[in-house]
């Protein structure tokens, strides 16, 4: 990228938390936070954090070098390109009608997902996605990986396949959070979601665990598990089709087809076989997303409307519980 041309954007990231950056050691070329992306980034600069915690906030600052803030309100009014809203999830929406109301019409807006835990501010961020003209992105990050990006692309370029038949996820924590990811992996893959219904739930945390059924907008049903139980990252799910299965593992490192074929031991019955490994680049992902904002006006806008209907349908189903 010739980045000679392009202006370097400041950054603030609100919420000084592990995916902000606060923890952040790993290699060199995994990038795995926003303020390790940002500052191995040539297009963007890292200057200012803001946490309420002042302890926090002061290690992160000192940990990336830039400025503290404990309030959103003394760095609107700063020159900066792009914010960052890394904060927890019952904030995010207080955040981002703060940068609005300001008035001060920013390049660029990321927000963490999922984007509210409450039903009632998904209106308002809604306003908020409709009223600002600059680069919006939730950040699913998986849309911007290379390897699920090779994946949609098969599955929409290829009917070797066949069609869908149902789908199955294991998923460490809640479905709220953790599992946001997969609800917005399914509908960015495989189209639209018509119903997520709890079959047995308990309330934690603010976040549902258990069994949930899900219905996609063409009749297809699959299933998501969670459990707070694994000690260990849990994020695996497979697609069944009519010919073979998609399976991704190892929280998305590991993506592999395999693919019906007659069978080396009964004569007559068909097996499956690995036919397509992608390369786990899932390690890269948030540089990718911060790449991908910097050089393209056709990054995925997909990612907010998608974000919103997944956030509605999940909250729906977490009143129900609440309900009964």
């Amino acid at each position: 990228m010739d980045t000679q041309e392009l202006q370097v954007k400041r950054v603030c990231i609100v919420g000084c938390g592990s995916i902000a950056g606060l923890l952040d050691e790993t290699p060199p070329d995994i990038f795995i936070s926003h303020a390790k992306a940002i500052s191995a980034h040539p297009g963007y600069e890292l200057v200012a954090c803001v946490d309420v915690d002042s302890e926090r906030a002061s290690t992160f600052a000192s940990r990336w070098t830039c400025k503290s803030y404990l309030n959103i309100k003394d760095v609107v009014e700063s020159d900066i390109d792009l914010f960052v809203i890394a904060s927890p999830t019952d904030t995010h929406v207080s955040y981002l009608k703060a940068i609005i109301e300001a008035e001060i019409e920013p390049w660029g807006l990321i927000c963490e997902k999922p984007v509210t835990n409450d039903i009632a501010e998904l209106a308002e961020f809604q306003k908020i996605a409709k009223k600002f003209a600059g680069k919006l992105v939730v950040n699913f990050h998986r849309r911007f990986d290379d390897s699920h990006r090779q994946l949609k692309a098969y599955l929409s370029e290829s009917s070797e396949l066949g069609e869908l038949i149902t789908f199955h996820a294991k998923i460490g924590k809640g479905i709220i959070h953790n599992g946001s990811h997969f609800i917005d992996l399914l509908q960015w893959m495989y189209g639209p979601i018509e119903a997520i219904d709890s079959q047995h739930s308990e309330l934690k945390d603010n976040d549902l665990l258990g069994e949930f059924a899900v219905t996609l907008g063409n009749g297809v049903r699959g299933n998501i598990q969670t459990t707070e139980r694994a000690h260990y990252g849990l994020f695996e799910m497979s697609f069944v089709h009519e010919k073979g299965i998609v399976e991704i593992r190892d929280i998305g490192f590991d993506i592999q087809i395999r693919r019906s074929q007659p069978s080396s031991v009964y004569e007559g019955y068909n097996e499956l076989a690995v036919v397509h490994k992608f390369e786990g680049t899932l390690g890269r992902v948030f540089y990718s997303l911060y790449e991908e904002l910097l050089i393209s006006d056709d990054y995925d806008r997909s990612s907010v409307a998608n974000a919103i209907d997944g956030a509605r349908l999940l909250l729906e189903c977490k009143e129900r519980y609440q309900g009964c």
